[in-house]
């Protein structure tokens, strides 16, 4: 089972360079892009960084938001991804701050580009959709599924689970009061490892961890 972490890179190369140093003791990184519509630095940036810093056998894995871009954009993020030995991971996104969003591509439309470029491409399943719709989602056959709003590892008896990379945010002392209003499920540290014991037995790919406003638990929990 793969112990991924996520990566909010900071804006300067000699940061994104150290964090990704501290997240070393995972199996790989995460790099959403443009996180709740606002501005950040391009997941290509903290991707490079990354590649030069891991071993090769470690995964760096980037989101792509489909709001913002058009088929010709996806096509260019296909092409640096592949040469940097990336997987894709795609969403819509949320609504952006800032401008109006272009909205010109589907999820499936997505995936059908980016296989062209023999690349791993991954898609968001969220266990709050109804069950027929959860599994019309595994039906499209991605290479990868980030898991969201995952509660109870039993929402995923009778799933194939082999592809899926269930998302979890970690809150801390620190974070507490700024995750407060996120309508996702958080974890505390305890309820984290009992969770992670639990779903072992469901062979998962993998899982992802966040922990938005404390990175330095993750740089801790990694080097646990």
């Amino acid at each position: 089972m793969l112990m991924l972490a996520e990566l909010i890179a900071k804006r300067k190369t000699d940061k994104i360079k150290r964090q990704v140093e501290k997240l070393s003791h995972y199996d790989g990184i995460d790099i959403p892009d443009s996180p709740m519509g606002y501005p950040g630095v391009l997941p290509v940036l903290p991707a490079c960084v990354a590649r030069s810093v891991l071993p090769s056998e470690k995964y760096v894995i980037v989101n792509q938001r489909l709001r913002d871009i058009n088929e010709l954009h996806l096509h260019s993020v296909a092409v640096t991804m592949g040469s940097l030995g990336s997987w894709i991971a795609i969403t819509q996104g949320d609504a952006p701050s800032i401008g109006t969003s272009v909205d010109h591509l589907s999820t499936e439309i997505a995936l059908n580009v980016l296989r062209r470029y023999n690349l791993k491409v991954g898609i968001m399943l969220s266990m709050r959709k109804p069950m027929m719709d959860v599994r019309q989602r595994l039906a499209i056959n991605a290479d990868f599924y980030f898991v969201l709003n995952l509660e109870d590892p039993a929402e995923l008896e009778g799933l194939d689970t082999t592809r899926m990379i269930p998302y979890f945010i970690v809150i801390t002392e620190k974070n507490r009061e700024m995750l407060k209003a996120l309508p996702q499920p958080k974890f505390n540290v305890d309820a984290l490892t009992k969770f992670i014991d639990r779903i072992s037995s469901y062979k998962v790919m993998g899982i992802l961890l966040s922990s938005p406003y404390d990175e330095e638990f993750l740089y801790n929990f990694g080097r646990k």
